[in-house]
């Protein structure tokens, strides 16, 4: 099962019409939107992470005392 991209619920397969629906928020997404959804969310966690990193590595550039 794969998390919704909304709000982090279960994503589950309904046959009947063919997409992924969400258990908690109802999100409905085929599974092209719910890859592309799901690429497009870790690229921005990794983004935010390397500008994190970047930031703490200043703060620790500075002597100690």
């Amino acid at each position: 099962m794969r998390p919704c991209p909304e709000c982090g619920g279960t994503m589950v397969y309904e046959r009947s019409v063919k997409q992924y629906v969400c258990t908690s928020c109802g999100t409905v997404m085929n599974l092209q939107e719910l890859l592309e959804a799901t690429e497009r969310i870790r690229a921005e966690r990794e983004k935010q992470e390397r500008s994190e990193e970047r930031r703490v590595g200043k703060e620790c550039e500075v002597p100690c005392r």
